[in-house]
């Protein structure tokens, strides 16, 4: 179950390598890279400083959040929403949803504000960061359109970035468990590397993505078994590359030894293993250990090492006790975020629509005279096609139930003349045969909208009323109010007359109606 564990609490690097593409080019973070005033200096700064190990996170974070202090004193950044942005992906990084959300909108709103910032990088990365944000909270519908809307910038761009938007996508279906939907989109980053702009060597991003699409080959050996050769040589290849470059390796690694365990090189496969978890361990990475101490944990029982497991099993539930609380005060953090999220898309639409009527006004005032001429003849007008939409609804109404009526009184003079015929067993067929069209399924829902939307609040109020009344008595009371007689009812919902007037008289007792009283009366005197 490592990849419902993964969703909640661990990410691919991108699924291996994010923060190693980001910081190699694919696209760049931060402010431009010209120093062009003290708020993107201290972007810039901050950006370098959170790639850097042992720098406490409030350090970068406190010096992000001066930048944007700064910008909204009125100072001048290069980019204001990828300020802005930085900001918000610092407080995700460092869980703190809810903030995240508030500055990734408020990049949002300077977006819309400044549309010669549209066409930018700034722009992709903040759909790319809203999108992961988006993942992380549950919300995969938005986090989606978020990158679709990151996509259609940059292919306007030229292709720039479009490698990391595919990888940002395929983050959506690692959540969703679905592999398959992952590498579909691992493909189109190996093609928009291909073809569209990058800021690092194509061979070294090629390989990035390969690293990852083994990863997920390796966690689903099931789907991808043929390919598992060719996942475990490329993270080999992707281990000496990151090496030579002085980056993180542990995740590689790890996956690698997943891999040789299941292909019968366990003991080599459980030493990597074991390696990958010290270096978490060493770096307090809880999160890391724990995914470790999970391989582990198989590749011992698979192996028989039930000492090392054994020992290993109470460490990994005390660990697993600490990440499961922190799981829920991320579930509560999370759960904040879609609030506020969705409290933020009520007020946009609330604010959209307060402006829409501020202009109306607005032009009323300037055009008064006109303007009231025009209403005048738009209220007639309007009159006149609600007037004529009851008319057409009426007479769809009434030709349903012509319809009804006409179908069963032929069903009714046929079985008439078959009465008369001499041969009995045909006229018993004939008749199983030309059974009375019953007003149900179907039907019965279309003439209720038809008659709801002529009449609203007849049946809500009866049933108010009278709640003890069935759905039968319901349409007899509907086709009463509609001044049918009894024969017409009966034609109407298939019905014998016996029982329409059975029917009648159930309905009489139900509504307490004392003997002078007239059913048809009382109904109709409702107002509908």
């Amino acid at each position: 179950m490592y990849f419902s564990y993964l969703c909640r609490m661990k990410t691919i690097p991108a699924i291996l390598c994010a923060s190693a593409l980001a910081l190699a080019g694919c696209g760049h973070r931060g402010p431009a890279e010209a120093e062009t005033g003290e708020i993107d200096s201290l972007s810039n700064l901050a950006w370098h400083l959170q790639s850097q190990e042992q720098i406490p996170s409030d350090s970068f974070i406190d010096m992000q959040r001066r930048a944007v202090e700064l910008m909204r004193e009125g100072g001048k950044a290069s980019n204001p929403v990828e300020v802005l942005t930085q900001m918000g992906l610092f407080l995700n990084v460092n869980g703190d949803y809810a903030g995240s959300l508030e500055y990734f909108q408020e990049a949002a709103d300077t977006l819309a504000a400044r549309p010669d910032l549209a066409e930018t990088e700034g722009a992709i990365e903040l759909y790319g960061d809203l999108g992961r944000l988006y993942n992380q909270t549950g919300m995969y519908a938005d986090a989606l359109e978020a990158n679709r809307r990151g996509m259609e910038v940059s292919a306007r761009l030229g292709g720039v970035m479009m490698s990391d938007l595919w990888r940002r996508r395929s983050d959506t279906f690692v959540y969703l468990q679905q592999p398959d939907s992952v590498m579909a989109c691992l493909e189109a980053a190996h093609r928009a590397i291909d073809e569209g702009k990058t800021n690092a060597g194509k061979p070294y991003l090629h390989l990035m993505v390969d690293c990852t699409m083994a990863e997920i080959i390796v966690e689903y050996p099931e789907y991808f078994s043929a390919r598992i050769p060719w996942a475990i040589g490329r993270l080999e290849e992707a281990i000496d590359t990151l090496e030579a470059r002085g980056e993180d390796t542990n995740d590689a690694m790890f996956t690698l030894g997943k891999g040789y365990a299941i292909t019968g090189r366990g003991q080599e496969g459980i030493r990597l293993m074991e390696r990958a978890m010290d270096r978490w361990k060493a770096e307090d990475d809880d999160e890391g250990t724990i995914y470790a101490m999970q391989g582990l944990l198989r590749a011992y029982a698979d192996a028989g090492e039930y000492r090392k497991l054994a020992g290993m099993f109470d460490e990994y539930d005390a660990a697993r006790d600490t990440i499961l609380d922190r799981q829920k005060i991320e579930s509560i953090v999370g759960a904040e975020a879609r609030y506020r999220a969705e409290r933020r898309k009520s007020e946009a639409d609330a604010l959209a629509a307060k402006l829409q009527i501020s202009r109306r006004t607005t032009a009323i005032l300037l055009l008064a005279i006109a303007l009231a001429l025009s209403l005048l003849i738009i209220g007639f007008q309007y009159h006149g096609v609600v007037r004529r939409k009851r008319q057409i609804a009426e007479k769809n109404l009434a030709l349903m139930l012509d319809r009804q009526q006409h179908l069963n009184a032929e069903i009714e003079r046929v079985n008439d003349e078959l009465a008369q015929s001499r041969d009995k067993d045909v006229v018993e067929q004939v008749k199983r045969i030309l059974n009375p069209s019953a007003l149900t399924g179907e039907a019965e829902q279309d003439f209720r909208r038809a008659f709801a939307s002529l009449h609203p609040h007849f049946l809500t109020e009866l049933r108010a009323e009278f709640p003890e009344l069935t759905a039968n008595d319901e349409l007899v009371c509907m086709l009463i109010y509609l001044g049918m007689n009894t024969d017409e009812i009966s034609l109407s919902l298939g019905i014998s007359r016996p029982s329409t007037n059975s029917a009648r008289y159930r309905i009489r007792k139900k509504l307490s109606l004392p003997r002078e009283s007239d059913l048809d009366s009382f109904l109709r005197s409702r107002h509908a």
